[in-house]
């Protein structure tokens, strides 16, 4: 069941007929862990500020541990023998995630390893071993830090108020689904994420206070449980309820895209929601957005809209910056989302979170896993006897072309059929090809995970309103094309099986495809540039790390960098003419190529995955 390329035999209950054949491979099978660019980022954000790290709460703690005595805390198999340890290793399974990258850490952390015991049959408790007196408080929270993944599991924790003859439950992650990270169901998840629950009607006032967390996944949860990832838990204590404490609970992605090409680029929309964790109303929050750019230049500062008061509790706070930011040439962009009020902040560890966007030369990409791979959702096809269509739309707004199609496919077979096509639309449904791949048939080269760019037979001319660019599985084996969570918007993927009506894809699941146009900009801004009419190609992207670049151009520098701007790949070239750059040991990750001549310097983002 932990294979990458588990066959889900039966899709999902949903009431439509054509939508019960579309099928997922992957789809519950688990994943190893990508590098989350966007984290990754943030270091380097944080760099440019002199107080850029978050200042610690000011709450009253009436208690705190952090796990550099494992006697405080007893261990119990409840069902099964899999039990927590209490260490500084990692987790170790074939399917590990990092270890928990607390404040703490190299003091001990607890760790469920689910993934590296994986006996089908797992419940454990973690406990504190003496009572906790919270006589003196009048309100109370349980504070901590975790890195934790899910897959047919759940967490809990449970406080007693009475030395642990009773418990009161509470779920820690209860929306996470299968493969995604910590309490907000996240495709990649902060490492570590600070959580806190209330407990002041449980345990405010008593002096024989015991927490408990549990690891639950027993066997009727489904053949698939027994044999998740892990759960990791570091720095709990137990504070007061400060007065004054806000922080983001999401932030709205600011396009349908995490890949656009310049000539296609709009306004993005910055927003995001503010949550008021303290016991009284939180004055005049507001959101700051900045904008950095490749070189982590600054380059946008937006300020949203004021909600002069937030009653505690309160996470209905919509705030959008009162100006949009437009990107104005290719390059990775990084966004910073700060919440603030009047008056100090007891905990600004979640004030801040961080994201990025892409602006590139061609690609059009819907899927986050442009920009991380971890976003990764597995394959979608038709089972036997289907055939049919998988597709989505784009948005044109500049006329251009389409030259190509870049797809991931997850397991496809040897021998199989099958072409990329792009249709006109009319009245938000595909209408008539007016472009095609011509057919393909599947190699041994494309099986077991890869990503695909088919040229298409004539460039098709698209002008502005939306085309829909689709795979065409021509034969009976599920064509497993790769799919994601993020950066699903309802009515833009759609699927047709044998011909018959167009069916939104989200009567069976809430994805995108990783199936990308290429749509090559003929204008380059910025720096004085290459002649645009110099051909400019380079492939595969995305590459597991051998890339060649096809071009016209002689005597050529070439470098490459990564996302935090540190360059990984410098070159000369007299030609460049296929000529090779070997990548395949850098991280995966989006890295832009920059080649300079004496006529001037273009550039090109591609991305590395070893998918």
């Amino acid at each position: 069941m932990k294979k990458f390329y588990f066959l889900l035999a039966v899709a999902v209950a949903i009431t439509s007929v054509a939508s019960a054949q579309l099928s997922m491979k992957s789809a519950t099978g688990k994943k190893r862990e990508q590098q989350n660019t966007a984290v990754s980022a943030k270091a380097a954000i944080q760099s440019l500020h002199r107080n850029a790290n978050p200042s610690p709460s000011t709450s009253t703690v009436y208690w705190s541990d952090d796990f550099s005595n494992p006697a405080n805390w007893s261990t119990t198999a409840v069902i099964g023998t899999d039990n927590w340890v209490i260490g500084t290793a990692g987790p170790a399974g074939s399917f590990a995630i990092a270890p928990i990258n607390s404040a703490t850490a190299a003091n001990g952390f607890a760790l469920f390893d689910s993934d590296l015991l994986c006996s089908g049959d797992q419940t454990a408790n973690l406990e504190t071993v003496n009572n906790i007196d919270l006589s003196a408080a009048t309100s109370a929270r349980v504070v901590f830090s975790q890195y934790y993944r899910a897959y047919f599991d759940s967490t809990f924790l449970f406080v007693s108020n009475d030395g642990g003859t009773t418990w009161s439950q509470i779920t820690v992650n209860p929306i996470t689904v299968n493969n995604n990270y910590n309490s907000n169901n996240a495709t990649t998840g902060a490492n570590p994420e600070v959580v806190n629950f209330d407990i002041t009607s449980i345990a405010a006032g008593s002096a024989t206070v015991k927490l408990r967390f549990q690891f639950y996944s027993p066997t009727t949860l489904g053949a698939s449980a027994g044999c998740g990832y892990a759960w990791m838990l570091d720095d709990v204590s137990i504070e007061d309820i400060p007065a004054d404490d806000i922080g983001i609970a999401d932030a709205a992605y600011p396009s349908q895209y995490s890949c656009v090409p310049l000539l296609q680029i709009q306004p993005l929309a910055l927003s995001a929601s503010v949550a008021n964790f303290g016991s009284a109303p939180a004055s005049n929050v507001v959101m700051t957005f900045n904008v950095y750019d490749g070189s982590f230049n600054n380059i946008y500062t937006g300020i949203s809209n004021t909600v002069s008061s937030l009653n505690p509790g309160d996470t209905s706070a919509q705030l959008a910056a009162g100006t949009s930011f437009t990107p104005s040439d290719t390059g990775v962009y990084y966004i910073e989302y700060i919440c603030s009020m009047t008056g100090a902040d007891a905990n600004t560890s979640n004030d801040t979170i961080y994201d990025l966007f892409v602006v590139d030369d061609s690609t059009y990409a819907r899927d986050y896993t442009y920009i991380d791979a971890g976003a990764y959702n597995g394959g979608l096809g038709f089972n036997a006897p289907n055939t049919g269509y998988l597709g989505q739309m784009f948005d044109i707004y500049q006329a251009s072309q389409f030259t190509s199609v870049s797809f991931f496919l997850a397991g496809a077979t040897i021998g199989d059929s099958m072409s990329v096509d792009v249709f006109d639309v009319v009245g938000g449904l595909p209408n008539a090809i007016v472009g095609t791949t011509g057919n393909y048939v599947i190699s041994a080269a494309d099986t077991g995970g890869a990503f695909l760019t088919l040229p298409l037979l004539s460039p098709v001319t698209v002008g502005q309103g939306q085309w829909f660019v689709a795979v065409n599985q021509k034969t009976a084996n599920n064509i497993t094309l790769g799919s994601a969570t993020d950066i699903f918007n309802p009515n833009t993927g759609f699927f047709q099986i044998g011909g018959g009506t167009w069916n939104a894809v989200e009567v069976a699941f809430n994805v995108c495809f990783i199936l990308r146009p290429n749509n090559p900009t003929a204008t380059q801004v910025g720096i004085d540039n290459v002649n645009s009419n110099a051909s400019f190609m380079v492939y595969p992207n995305p590459s597991k790390g051998q890339l060649f670049i096809n071009s016209d151009v002689t005597n050529a520098a070439v470098s490459v960098t990564n996302a935090l701007g540190q360059t990984v790949y410098t070159n000369t070239f007299n030609s460049l003419n296929n000529a090779k750059i070997d990548l395949g040991n850098v991280s995966e990750g989006i890295y832009t190529i920059r080649i300079q001549t004496e006529n001037g310097v273009m550039t090109k983002n591609v991305m590395i995955s070893n998918r």
